[in-house]
């Protein structure tokens, strides 16, 4: 994964010779986590997340961000009230099952307070920890599921998952990965919305109190999508709606964050007689300028984001389209945006 050194460094807490199968990166609104490959089913919301491999493991994780004092154990027993009637969130070191009680070690030698217990509700059962860290004010209850044949292996697969949790406050740089991209962003962009359609994920990012917006797209297949348009006609009218105007795009200049190298050798002439070679179409289109508010809003003194950078190119040998596209009501706003781009990455297998 490209940018898994990038998401370990802005870890406030990670796992030590943690005992996983082969594994990747998830990073959504905050947190990260190191889980298994094989947990290849995630669904995702603005503060959880929950993911699970074919043969029934797998983690619910839910989060916030708390002011002043985090009682987990009165939190605790407000998440059994919710599970349902008959639900059990037992914190008892009797109770929890074997391996359990030293589970997040590695969080609580970096500050953390952790509460392991063991869950049951209906025919789902299994270990659980309540997480606070209060240099952050995360609060978090990760409950796992391990139906598996090899309970002692599925035991060191949730404690290594447990203790590979990463904390990224706002205040610095915040990873992404998911959907198969991944992404470093400035801390004060917040979560605004995402969808996930066949062939289209976005993540919508904004700061209130600028009014800058980061729209992030991965698009796909490149070729499919783009027809007898080239990559430029594309991106107008792909980020219309968004305000880039036709013409916006253009070919990207040769110093752009992630633009392929030049070939050394440039094409053999054709002979005589013959057409003219086709120029190649370019892999990264680019855009920038400033759109002064309309009278409306300027009467009504609304903000408006009035300057607008933008970015679509092909990745994965061409397969696959990803964009960026930044609006806020000044230039400065925008300084990000190079940086943004040159961490926006499809997730390496």
């Amino acid at each position: 994964m490209r940018d898994a050194k990038n998401c370990a460094r802005f870890r406030t807490c990670r796992a030590m010779n943690a005992p996983l199968p082969p594994r990747k990166t998830l990073a959504w609104n905050g947190v990260s986590l190191q889980v298994p490959r094989s947990w290849d089913s995630a669904e995702f919301q603005a503060f959880a997340l929950s993911v699970a491999g074919r043969d029934g493991q797998g983690l619910d994780l839910r989060w916030a961000r708390t002011k002043g004092s985090f009682d987990p154990q009165a939190h605790l027993a407000r998440v059994a009230a919710a599970m349902g009637p008959g639900a059990v969130a037992d914190p008892d070191p009797a109770a929890l099952p074997p391996g359990w009680a030293g589970a997040g070690q590695a969080l609580a030698a970096a500050g953390l307070a952790v509460l392991p217990f063991a869950w049951r509700a209906g025919d789902g059962a299994g270990p659980g920890a309540v997480l606070h860290n209060p240099a952050t004010g995360l609060a978090a209850l990760a409950r796992f599921t391990l139906p598996g044949p090899a309970p002692e292996q599925d035991m060191a697969t949730a404690l290594a998952v447990l203790d590979s949790l990463g904390d990224h406050p706002p205040g610095g740089p915040v990873p992404w990965a998911a959907f198969g991209v991944t992404a470093v962003v400035p801390g004060d962009l917040e979560l605004r919305a995402f969808s996930f359609t066949p062939g289209h994920f976005r993540l919508t990012l904004a700061a209130p109190h600028t009014g800058c917006e980061l729209v992030l797209d991965r698009l796909g297949p490149a070729d499919a999508l783009l027809g007898r348009r080239t990559l430029a006609q594309y991106a107008d009218a792909f980020y219309g709606t968004l305000g880039a105007p036709e013409g916006f795009f253009s070919e990207a200049p040769a110093s752009a964050p992630g633009l392929p190298e030049a070939a050394p050798d440039a094409p053999d002439a054709p002979p005589p007689g013959a057409a003219p070679a086709r120029a190649p179409e370019p892999d990264m289109v680019a855009g920038s300028g400033f759109r002064p508010a309309p009278l409306l809003a300027r009467l009504l003194r609304r903000p408006w984001p009035g300057a607008r950078r933008g970015r679509l190119w092909r990745a994965g040998i061409g397969a696959m389209l990803l964009g960026a596209f930044m609006r806020a009501p000044r230039e400065r706003d925008l300084e990000a945006f190079e940086a943004i781009c040159r961490d926006y990455a499809l997730d390496r297998p």
